[in-house]
């Protein structure tokens, strides 16, 4: 097992270990002979990946909630236009009730649909004349 983390300077062919001290309870020589840490232009630049697969989460996540929103606000306008229709229907059916509740409208009720007559008044009914066969 590797207990001490390699120290590298740069060299003029490429990177070179510094060998740690053996006196900390460091790596032994011949394992530090065998390590060679990897070059620079092979390490894989983590940051920018990173990043790059943040951003495009967010950007995903984002496209989602907005999908969500956007469904949301469509089936808030159809329910403000429902919700507007039924208030419209409400009044008419109270001024309608209201009306139906006033003697005015019992009376005209008894007289269209019952045939009642009030008090003094005399009932009229319409007399047809007999069609004439021209005999």
């Amino acid at each position: 097992m590797l207990s001490a983390r390699i120290r590298c300077r740069p060299a003029s062919d490429g990177v070179v270990p510094l060998r740690p001290s053996l006196a900390g309870g460091g790596l032994d020589p011949a394992a530090a002979a065998r390590l060679r840490p990897v070059p620079r232009s092979r390490r894989v630049p983590w940051a920018p990946l990173l990043i790059g697969a943040g951003t495009l989460y967010c950007l995903w996540l984002g496209h989602v909630e907005y999908a969500a929103y956007h469904r949301l606000a469509v089936q808030r306008s159809a329910l403000l236009a429902e919700r507007t229709v039924l208030l419209q229907r409400q009044t008419r059916l109270k001024a309608e009730v209201a009306y139906d509740s006033t003697d005015a409208y019992v009376a005209a009720a008894a007289r269209q649909q019952l045939g009642l007559v009030g008090p003094g008044e005399v009932p009229l009914a319409p007399v047809t004349a007999p069609a004439n066969n021209g005999s």
